[in-house]
């Protein structure tokens, strides 16, 4: 198959016969259950085991329950095929590598950070543990995090954890034989994780549209690095998700855009990407499968970005035309049905903030008004650099009571966002911060995703108007605005 010229087709043994499993041999469906003995403060607990869904990084639920007084709980899921996942007890979590037929008995203590795994599949589970704390010991090089040092330090860092991580492996399955298939498969998580950091430094110090010549070697090698595989497809592994959203963008997106485009020629065009974007990679040398996870994926970006319009219901028509039994169908069916959940006209979900003063604020206690939302962060350039035409904005409804602009921050640190406001750059209107949960919250409900900027428009009875709104540089928010005071 042709690749960009971006990108090295590496197979780091990682075609179908290292990965081959005999699944005929199992059966249709197939328990797996996680025993669970949790010490500690466990009252109001409750453990969640979740998948990653690989086409809007979003988490299903496979298995839930609550922690008895006694600590215990048992999590029951039905798999037709090896997965990776999660567990979460509290705010506590590790990865999991389950397979049909696994009999897990996990022990927490929850005064302490480690995770111990017995049982059927338990030495696949260690295995991960153990490694993500390599990770994390790895992820500080002298004394600071990797991605906080310069480029040349941080491919000695990241170099660093890589050979730890590749001596744990052939250390642990020596230890601990595991099924080929399984080494394999966890030997590719480890490099996934390696090229994941790596093509994440890229985009925060080279920018999306990286220049390749300025970056050293190794880093070039690491960015350059693409890989097309089924089984990892299938296996719900997160960092093969952001390796291939990572092609898909430098790949099918990119292309579309120049360094120098403002925010506002971004907007003019953003609407024509998804369409254009399609026919690319129909004309792709892609086999079938990735063929179908790129149009997916495409798909969902565009709902997630424009909504339900035209172009988005064309593009899923089409993929239910010819992609019936795709197992990413559902994923924009529900998608598509939580957009209508928010399409004009509908109540508009309720959130709650803390005001500069420690006060709580509701969404619900402006109704009335037409209610302009922004999301931001002092953190976010994107989001500061529209501040400047949003003063402009608010010029033009200055002494209208009947126009309430509503900034509500998703800053973590309290302290940042009270200074940011002390100082001109912030904006005059009505300021809350989110808590995480708040922040959650807004994104399930707003089908938002969790990036910022975002931007809302509510009516005065409470009632969306968009949840896709103009930015304030745009031209047009004005406007939107003007139209709800007729």
């Amino acid at each position: 198959m042709k690749t960009s010229p971006l990108f090295y087709l590496l197979i780091f043994c990682f075609g179908i016969g290292c990965f081959a499993q005999n699944e005929n041999n199992l059966p249709a469906s197939s328990t797996v259950q996680i025993s669970l003995k949790i010490t500690g403060k466990t009252q109001g607990l409750s453990a969640f085991v979740t998948k990653f869904n690989s086409i809007n990084y979003r988490r299903d639920t496979l298995a839930g329950n609550k922690i008895n007084a006694s600590g215990n709980a048992v999590l029951l899921l039905s798999l037709t095929k090896p997965t990776f996942a999660e567990i979460r007890i509290g705010t506590k979590k590790t990865d999991l590598y389950l397979s049909p037929g696994d009999d897990l008995r996990l022990e927490v203590d929850l005064t302490n950070p480690n995770f111990t795994f017995t049982g059927k599949g338990g030495d696949a589970n260690n295995y991960l543990w153990q490694s993500a704390v390599i990770k994390d010991k790895k992820f500080r090089y002298k004394n600071q995090y990797i991605n906080e040092l310069n480029t040349n330090e941080f491919v000695i860092g990241l170099d660093t954890m890589a050979k730890a991580l590749k001596a744990f492996h052939s250390q642990y399955v020596t230890k601990h034989p595991l099924p080929k298939n399984v080494s394999t498969l966890l030997k590719a998580n480890n490099e996934l994780l390696v090229l994941a950091f790596a093509q994440n430094y890229t985009d925060a110090y080279f920018g999306s549209f990286a220049t390749k010549d300025k970056m050293p070697p190794r880093l070039k090698q690491w960015t350059n690095t693409i890989f097309f595989d089924t089984t990892l497809l299938s296996s719900g592994l997160i960092n093969y998700a952001g390796m291939l959203d990572y092609y898909y963008r430098q790949k099918f997106y990119n292309p579309f855009f120049k360094p120098t485009d403002t925010p506002q020629k971004i907007d003019s065009i953003r609407h024509i990407i998804p369409q254009a974007a399609h026919a690319n990679i129909q004309k792709s040398m892609l086999s079938p499968p990735f063929k179908g996870f790129f149009l997916a994926k495409n798909i969902d970006e565009a709902l997630e970005t424009l909504g339900i319009i035209p172009a988005t219901e064309s593009l899923l028509s089409d993929f239910k035309t010819h992609y019936s039994t795709s197992p990413y169908l559902p994923v924009l069916q529900r998608s598509y049905a939580k957009w209508l959940s928010v399409a004009p006209g509908t109540t508009a979900p309720d959130f709650t903030g803390e005001t500069p003063d420690g006060q709580r604020l509701s969404l619900s206690n402006l109704k009335g008004k037409i209610v302009y939302i922004d999301i931001w962060a002092t953190w976010c350039g994107p989001c500061r650099a529209e501040f400047a035409w949003a003063k402009e904005l608010k010029k033009q409804f200055e002494g209208n009571n009947e126009v309430v602009f509503l900034y509500a921050s998703v800053d973590g640190d309290p302290n940042a966002w009270r200074k940011f406001l002390k100082t001109t750059n912030s904006p005059e209107g009505v300021h809350l911060r989110l808590s995480p949960i708040e922040q959650r919250k807004i994104s399930e409900e707003y089908q938002c995703g969790g990036g910022v900027p975002k931007y809302f428009l509510i009516d005065q009875q409470g009632e969306i108007v968009s949840t896709v709104a103009p930015r304030p540089s745009s031209g047009k928010a004005e406007e939107a605005i003007r139209a709800l005071l007729k």
